[in-house]
């Protein structure tokens, strides 16, 4: 029962995962959350129900991937861990588009886009900024999606330079 089993056994499981072996992938993510519960490390019981929402996002088990998201989200603001504010936000968005609740897919983008700015990420910003193109285009407002992502193109944000866009330009 050790932090290094736990990520051993997260490993592993991100493997199964990545080679359609759902079960085992399961089983392994399962066995990392329990040691990391019985360790009272809650930023990483947070990380280990990211992964086991990200595994059921994988499955198409939406609703299901939603639960662990919002089990981790709940732990990362109790902790105020940015990193992974950014990243469940960002899955919780994924999984509420997924299952076309709009309205929560765009709170979710645009609070991990918050927290990607925060952190600096370009990767980060372009996901979640996708992400919102993603919905305009679902509302058949495809000439603001193309203008968002443009926008974010036409910026200086994903080179690591001084943004030429705020924050407030690209929530909407």
């Amino acid at each position: 029962n050790s932090p290094g089993i736990a990520t051993i056994y997260n490993n592993i499981g991100a493997v199964y995962k990545e080679m359609g072996h759902f079960d085992k992938s399961l089983e392994a993510h399962s066995s990392s959350l329990a040691i990391r519960k019985i360790l009272g490390k809650e930023i990483s019981i947070g990380k280990s129900l990211l992964n086991l929402g990200n595994l059921f996002e994988r499955m198409k088990h939406w609703d299901e991937a939603a639960t662990y998201f919002q089990e981790a989200l709940y732990l990362f603001e109790k902790n105020q861990y940015t990193r992974g504010l950014a990243d469940v936000h960002h899955n919780l968005a994924n999984s509420y588009l997924l299952l076309k609740k709009i309205r929560e897919a765009k709170h979710h983008y645009n609070e991990s886009l918050k927290y990607e700015f925060l952190l600096k990420d370009p990767v980060g910003i372009a996901a979640s900024t996708f992400g919102l193109g993603l919905i305009l285009q679902s509302e058949n407002r495809t000439t603001e999606a193309i203008t968002l992502i443009q926008s974010l193109i036409d910026s200086s944000i994903l080179s690591n330079s001084p943004s030429l866009l705020s924050e407030s330009h690209l929530k909407f």
